[in-house]
């Protein structure tokens, strides 16, 4: 009897085994992890009404990521920055410490690094003409 178990339909048997194997290293295969480099732009938010604000380190720093391969492939420029809360910035020149909180990325992925990791910025009044 306990012969028969592994006896009939052995092919059928072999079939599913194959296809179990296949689906099961799919779904657990080892996922390659990698990082990447992407020049995130600086997002100025809650900026005061009527103020111009201005970096003096640049419009862009460099955000380093780590992730699944499959995830890190499809990340471009438009998927990363980094916001910069203008509210709480006083008039004249500011250094801003950036943080990985402040860096908006896809889910999946984290941030490793941020160079540089604090700016200057100056936050002027604009006069209307």
């Amino acid at each position: 009897m306990l012969k028969r178990l592994f006896v009939d339909n052995w092919s059928l048997k072999l079939l599913a085994l194959a296809l179990s194997t296949a689906l099961w290293l799919a779904v657990t295969g080892d996922e390659v992890i990698i990082d990447k480099g992407i020049d995130a732009p600086l997002e100025f938010i809650h900026a005061p009404a009527g103020a111009g604000i201005e970096s003096r380190d640049g419009r862009t720093v460099a955000v380093y990521l780590r992730g699944p391969s499959t995830l890190m492939r499809e990340i471009s420029v438009r998927d990363v920055s980094v916001l910069v809360d203008a509210g709480s910035l006083r008039y004249g020149d500011n250094t801003v410490a950036l943080t990985f909180r402040d860096v908006r990325h896809p889910y999946g992925v984290e941030v490793v690094q941020i160079l540089p990791d604090q700016i200057r910025v100056d936050l002027q009044r604009r006069v209307d003409p």
